[in-house]
């Protein structure tokens, strides 16, 4: 999934509806958190904009005082490949920020399960079933006159990974239903001849 997200990102990054991929890629990863890591819809948002809006765009403010001008809004609208540039500084940065929390153990625990509503699964179905059919074809409507290769590509590949994230989370919850049936007690004969 983590690959039709950057294809689609390489792909419409100068379209006309480049706006759209990072809100498709934010909603694709609050789908996965919720449906199939089972965190709380208000959890799942909290990760997903935390971790896909303010820490990138923390991280990418102090590179750009960091770089003394070099990746100044003015230079990054002059010149694209510095766009480029900045895009794997940021990536290294996460990284490198990633390894050292990790290698230090600097983890957090959250209880996940304090804030959960009682029909959530079936709020996340529903967002799935919506995205894999609005968004895809709002997208392909409003660029009707335009219709080119990019569009069509992530018109198919976002309902694509909508679908998927449905069906993940329906098997998941069919096999977490199966495993918390209860178990009941068989008496054999080795239990009667011990008593």
């Amino acid at each position: 999934m983590t690959s039709i997200i950057n294809y689609s990102i390489y792909f419409n990054k100068q379209e006309g509806i480049g706006y759209l991929v990072p809100i498709i890629g934010m909603l694709i990863t609050f789908l996965y958190l919720a449906a199939i890591e089972k965190l709380s819809i208000i959890w799942a948002l909290v990760v997903t904009v935390a971790g896909g809006v303010i820490i990138p765009l923390i991280i990418q403010i102090m590179i750009i005082f960091a770089s003394l001008g070099f990746f100044s809004p003015s230079e990054l609208k002059e010149h694209i490949w510095r766009n480029y540039a900045m895009d794997i500084t940021s990536g290294f940065s996460y990284a490198l920020l990633a390894f050292v929390l990790y290698s230090q153990e600097w983890t957090f625990k959250f209880d996940f399960e304090k804030i959960r509503f009682k029909y959530e699964k079936y709020t996340v179905i529903g967002i799935s079933l919506v995205a894999a059919i609005v968004l895809p074809a709002s997208m392909f409507m409003t660029h009707v006159k335009g219709t080119d290769l990019n569009l069509i590509f992530l018109t198919i590949s976002s309902t694509l990974v909508f679908i998927l994230l449905l069906i993940f989370s329906i098997r998941k919850e069919r096999t977490e239903k199966q495993f918390d049936k209860t178990i009941k007690e068989v008496k054999t004969n080795a239990q009667k001849n011990d008593v």
